[in-house]
């Protein structure tokens, strides 16, 4: 996962106050890239916009592959188009691994990462970590077949057009990656849900630092409690206070 500011101030702050993030000064020679922790475990990558490549504050989802180059000849041949950095599709960031964004076949932005030294998010299940990623879209079957296909996946249907996708063979679904049903004029992306032990708490802190959460929460039954919210540059997320035991 990354974060994306065009005020890196201000965004890593809220992340700071409203998260638990613990985010150190960028590096200057990756233009300033730093990665966000909890508890000296990482979460995210956190990227500032070049002020000369202006565009929208973002929340990426990046996947962690074995082999960049045979991932990627793999996700072109099922429609994915490589967004190019600098005029380089696959690009190496210091020591910590190799990148490469790319546009989905639903025009969903996501990355693939081959780490060296750096894997990723290492931390789950704790409050202010990535807990849930959803890839929204009007068509939510051929989507997740995409992934399911580019990443040797197996996909499962749960009726009412929502997907998921896991490790074949696999007694649960794979961690976090779901395809619900949008309506047709969705434009596709992935949805990123961080976890939370105490909904009201983190909400009401998001809403005291700039940011929006919705006052009437979704009670998801065994699964716990959610709530959408946007950072104050208004790219949107969720809240999950998830029973964990409800989700076995």
């Amino acid at each position: 996962m990354q974060v994306e500011f065009n005020d890196l101030d201000s965004g890593t702050e809220f992340f700071r106050r409203t998260a638990g993030w613990e985010i150190p000064p960028g590096d200057p020679a990756m233009g300033g890239y730093a990665i966000a922790s909890i508890a000296g475990k990482p979460v995210s990558g956190i990227w500032p916009v070049p002020a000369e490549e202006p565009e929208p504050d973002a929340i990426d989802v990046w996947i962690s592959v074995d082999n960049i180059e045979s991932a990627l000849a793999r996700v072109k041949e099922l429609g994915a188009e490589v967004i190019a950095m600098d005029g380089v599709e696959i690009q190496q960031v210091m020591e910590l691994g190799k990148q490469v964004f790319l546009k989905d076949p639903s025009g969903a932005h996501f990355g693939l990462w081959e780490p060296i030294t750096f894997n990723g998010i290492d931390v789950m299940m704790v409050p202010g970590s990535p807990f849930w990623f959803e890839h929204l879209s009007p068509d939510p079957a051929t989507s997740a077949a995409f992934y399911a296909n580019a990443f040797d996946l197996e996909l499962v249907n749960h009726g009412d057009e929502y997907w998921t996708i896991k490790v074949p063979g696999a007694p649960a679904d794979a961690y976090g990656f779901a395809f619900p049903q949008q309506d047709g004029n969705t434009k596709a992306t992935w949805f990123v849900s961080l976890f939370t032990d105490d909904l009201d708490k983190s909400a009401d802190l998001v809403r005291e630092n700039g940011g929006t959460a919705d006052e009437e929460f979704v009670d998801m039954g065994e699964m716990g409690r959610f709530t959408y919210a946007t950072t104050p540059a208004g790219v949107p997320y969720g809240l999950w206070e998830a029973n964990l035991d409800g989700m076995d």
